[in-house]
């Protein structure tokens, strides 16, 4: 069977609770939280064969302006521009954290 990987949230709680549980409970299936890890399992987003490295698009176009030395998009050249497009159009693989925003 082949492989899949999935993008799920749980709550801290839950997964420090799994982390803590012993073998017996994992391996019987009696732990699951009250289901909130199999919900997590069941609800996850399977990611794209394929998806390659999955990186901070912000962070990326902060390092390219780093490196060229700009502090403010507004003076960007066109061609530049056209990079940061690229970029803030590809389509997200993983959607940002809604706190680093």
């Amino acid at each position: 069977m082949a492989d899949i990987e999935l993008v799920i949230k749980i709550p801290e709680e839950a997964k420090r609770a799994f982390d803590n549980a012993e073998n017996n409970e994992l391996k019987c299936g009696f732990y699951d939280h009250g289901g909130v890890i199999a919900s997590a399992i069941r609800n996850g987003t399977e990611l794209p064969k394929g998806h390659g490295e999955l990186k901070d698009a912000k962070q990326i176009c902060q390092k390219i302006m780093a490196k060229l030395g700009i502090k403010d998009a507004g003076f960007l050249l066109p061609a530049e521009k056209d990079v940061f497009r690229v970029i803030e159009e590809t389509e997200a693989v993983v959607e940002a954290d809604k706190g680093e925003e």
